[in-house]
């Protein structure tokens, strides 16, 4: 393989609005022939169980809805996310919009299992049931990330009897409007973990190492597993409620009163309350409000071959207000996505129907939490209002079973929490995106390095004679010291995904061993054979190296990985020849 090196200044313009010139938003249809029922604010029928509310759904051709779980096995559900088991964690409330007094929540999370196969939950297991309005949710090695007023905690699945192992990540958060609160938790091609935070509130917070975040109403930000290094993301929007990342690692978010559908680009500056839109960084929109209520709520990008292809890629938003699910597919102009309304994807006749969040499974199925209730509305009624229910809530699972579509036999494994690391780099060619991220999950947190000595390695996992995880270390190679930075990508196109690294240069004022020796950039081909993988070293250069990130990324188009890495040495960016 052939790379050209580019070394550019470390200057970058602020020039990326300036594509959407030409760009312009491809109009949509919309089905908009229900009548006055959904302008209810407080809706004027009444409730109806959940097999009679699955009745009133339409979908179009070929697609089914399966109740996956209802009342009063959960409570009223606000977001949700898989985990490497494929078990579904849901985040509940029945105090919503009041929130709790100090140690008198009793709010949960709760796991949802559906161990017989039958496309319902049958296993339902509280991991916390103390909480104050959960909402952003985000399972992590044993336990799970979760805020509950007024932080980001983790809670450990098991808890030892007559220990509490709950430990605060972030916070504390403004909890004055209960509306517009931390959610929206979700994992990056970077491992960091990136959240939005609603309308209204203000907040100080502070991560474990000190980091500190000042936020004012909607925005979006980012923190490390372990809750460190607080980072804002993007400024603006009203009251962001959902983020979801493509094929690309672009991240996408909705907005409760700006527009329903944005691609966020860090550093980006959006509509707000206040504040014109103008001026160097000012982020342009994806797809302009148009006939969606001022209630939009979750966000899933389809990446999966289990829905026809016109279905596929497309984004799938929740309104609360008019009760469906509206579906945007995606025109580029050049690098730039462009939102196209398509026809709504789920609507009902039941007006209680309040798709909170939408969220594709590793199985390919879209799952919709119905936040069921007479009212939903934050100012335009009473928080007090007697009418609001807080005993409904059912989980909607959406499939495929027209043609078009090639049947879907059972997958050979659906559970990653065990796998070897070379099931893990064979699951990676699996088709479904949500499988891939939570796969690539597990290898960022056994593949590492040491930033001040040589040496890199991996963790293969087993389990020790009380059935515990254990870990076997495995050595990838010593040629140079100080990687700081790895990045998994399929370099040669095989399937199995390669390791990019390299020497960071000048690190730690040349104090370390090996500080002086040349500053190398590495691919190392992995080859899955045997018992596990092992790893070819390809040097790529040897006067640039990595800095704190190295991203392997089709820069140019041409469908070959180009990779960039920046440092003291400069920003460089290696074209990919052949």
């Amino acid at each position: 393989m052939t790379w050209n090196n580019t070394v550019y200044l470390l200057i970058v313009g602020m020039a990326v609005a300036t594509v959407f010139v030409a760009c312009q938003n491809s109009g949509g249809g919309q089905n908009e022939s229900e009548v006055d029922v959904f302008a209810d604010h407080v809706r004027s029928t009444e409730a109806v169980e959940a097999m009679e509310a699955k009745k009133r759904f339409r979908l179009p051709d070929g697609f089914e809805i399966e109740l996956f779980a209802s009342e009063p096995q959960i409570g009223k559900p606000m977001n949700m996310a898989f985990d490497a088991r494929g078990r579904l964690w849901v985040s509940q409330t029945t105090a919503y919009p009041f929130p709790a007094g100090p140690g008198k929540g009793k709010d949960r999370i709760t796991i949802l299992e559906d161990t017989d196969g039958d496309g319902r939950a049958d296993v339902f297991t509280d991991v916390a049931d103390t909480l104050n309005i959960p909402i952003g949710i985000l399972p992590y090695r044993d336990g799970v990330i979760s805020f509950s007023i007024p932080n980001i905690y983790y809670f450990p699945e098991l808890r030892t009897q007559g220990t509490d192992s709950t430990k605060v990540l972030v916070g504390a958060f403004g909890y004055k409007d209960t509306h517009g609160m931390i959610n929206g938790l979700t994992r990056g091609f970077d491992g960091w973990i990136y959240a939005c935070h609603g309308f209204s509130n203000e907040s100080d917070a502070k991560g474990t190492d000190g980091s500190r975040l000042v936020l004012s109403s909607g925005n979006t930000f980012r923190f490390q597993v372990d809750g460190s290094r607080l980072q804002q993301t993007t400024s603006g929007r009203v009251n962001p409620f959902g983020l979801a990342f493509d094929e690309r690692g672009y991240l996408y978010s909705v907005d409760c009163h700006s527009s329903p559908l944005y691609q966020l680009i860090t550093g980006g500056e959006y509509p707000h309350f206040g504040k014109m839109e103008g001026g160097i960084g000012y982020a342009p929109e994806m797809k302009p409000h148009d006939q969606e209520a001022t209630a939009l709520a979750g966000i899933a990008y389809y990446a999966d071959d289990r829905f026809p292809e016109a279905y596929c890629n497309n984004f799938y938003v929740g309104d609360v207000v008019k009760s469906r699910i509206y579906r945007y597919a995606v025109d580029w102009c050049g690098s730039s996505p462009v939102g196209r309304q398509e026809d709504d994807f789920l609507t009902t006749d039941d007006p209680w129907f309040r798709p909170v969040d939408v969220q594709m499974g590793p199985d390919g199925a879209l799952y919709v939490a119905d936040f069921y209730n007479r009212i939903i509305g934050h100012y335009e009624v009473p928080l007090d209002h007697p009418g609001r229910d807080r005993e409904r809530g059912r989980i909607w699972k959406i499939t495929y079973k027209g043609p078009g579509v090639a049947a879907q036999g059972k997958e050979s494994r659906t559970d990653w929490s065990s796998a070897s690391i070379k099931e893990l780099l064979q699951g990676l060619k699996r088709n479904n995106l949500k499988e891939r991220m939570l796969i690539t999950d597990r290898l960022a947190d056994v593949i590492g390095s040491s930033p001040h000595n040589y040496g890199m390695w991996w963790h293969e996992q087993a389990m020790d004679a009380d059935g515990d995880a254990a870990w076997r270390l495995h050595g990838i190679n010593r040629m140079f010291s100080q990687a700081h930075a790895l990045e998994l990508a399929d370099i040669d196109g095989d399937g199995i995904p390669d390791l990019i690294t390299g020497k960071r240069y000048y690190a730690h004022n040349g104090h370390d061993p090996g500080a002086k020796e040349p500053a190398v950039l590495y691919w190392f081909e992995s080859v899955v054979e045997g018992s596990g993988p092992s790893w070819i070293p390809h040097e790529i250069d040897n006067n640039s190296g990595v800095g704190l990130q190295v991203l392997a990324k089709d820069v140019n188009g041409d469908g070959l990985l180009d990779i960039v890495a920046a440092n003291k040495k400069g920003v460089h960016y290696f074209e990919r020849i052949h």
